[in-house]
């Protein structure tokens, strides 16, 4: 499905669709990658942009030994409702253009 017209990727989908799948637990961004098969900056540039739209949360796990912390999200609903008054927009547009259509096009 091409999700380009709502602005957003296949690839930021799969991410949230395997988010909802997880939704009971934090997942770390190690764990996307290898899920999807996806390159460490790819998976890092699109969950930053998730959880500046508020559509994921974030925490950040310490480990014992030295070096940074690892950092975990979460699905928290927010980006379906967020998507779904996408759709509804776009489908409003959609029937406006129709309607502009019809009209220009109706013999008078």
């Amino acid at each position: 499905m091409d999700l380009k017209i709502l602005g957003i990727s296949d690839t930021e989908f799969e991410i949230l669709r395997l988010l909802f799948r997880k939704r009971h637990r934090f997942v770390s961004l190690r764990e996307i990658e290898s899920e999807l098969f996806l390159r460490q900056p790819v998976v890092s540039l699109l969950t930053k942009k998730m959880r500046e739209a508020g559509w994921v949360d974030q925490k950040e796990v310490r480990r014992k030994d030295r070096g940074r912390p690892q950092v975990m999200i979460k699905w928290n609903g927010k980006a379906k409702d967020h998507l779904l008054n996408l759709v509804r927009s776009k489908i409003s547009e959609m029937k406006e253009l129709e309607e502009y259509i019809a009209e220009t096009f109706t013999p008078k």
